[in-house]
């Protein structure tokens, strides 16, 4: 199991928080019936697509390398 040293070094805790962040707003926004800035709502699903692309990219190459053993 990877530390949370690891993962910081790596920059998945960081990633993670601003994803966090991000939709967080947007929910804020929505639940309490304030208009949401385009803006941010396509800042937001950028950040949410790079947030999981990196995570599949990175479990690929976990798999080919594994394989190649």
């Amino acid at each position: 199991m990877r530390t949370f040293w690891d993962l910081l070094h790596e920059s998945t805790i960081l990633s993670g928080f601003i994803v966090l962040t991000c939709v967080g707003s947007v929910c804020y926004l929505a639940v309490t019936g304030k208009t949401i800035p385009d803006i941010l709502i396509n800042i937001s699903m950028i950040i949410v697509g790079f947030f999981f692309g990196t995570k599949s990219t990175i479990r690929d190459n976990d798999l080919i390398s594994r394989v190649r053993e």
